[in-house]
């Protein structure tokens, strides 16, 4: 623990900040209630580009899924959509997390 009662931890799978309360959110004062708070809401403004563009991502590896010239390309590929998929529902899941809300249904229209 930092001695703070929260952090934000650096998530590498999901390429963004996490907030980590060490504490009860009511056992803050009210300055850092509202610190916690601002941290979450520049949390909140990154995931959007982040599932943009691993959202991209997705739709390149599915292009090139189409056109796997092998089983092992083919294997390969879809393990790869299966692991963007999995961190697009956890960004999704910390969004809902910490908003409340969902993102939205598609955050590149």
């Amino acid at each position: 623990m930092s001695g703070k009662p929260y952090e934000f931890v650096f998530d590498e799978r999901l390429g963004v900040l996490r907030p980590l309360l060490h504490v009860d959110y009511e056992s803050m004062t009210e300055s850092q209630q509202q610190d916690f708070e601002l941290g979450c809401q520049e949390v909140l403004a990154a995931i959007p580009e982040k599932i943009r563009d691993w959202e991209t991502e997705y739709l390149h590896r599915f292009e090139q899924l189409q056109t796997a010239e092998d089983d092992r390309d083919f294997v390969r590929l879809s393990e790869e959509l299966n692991r963007i998929s999995s961190i697009l529902s956890d960004l999704n899941l910390l969004y809902l997390h910490i908003e409340g809300n969902y993102l939205g249904a598609n955050v590149t229209a």
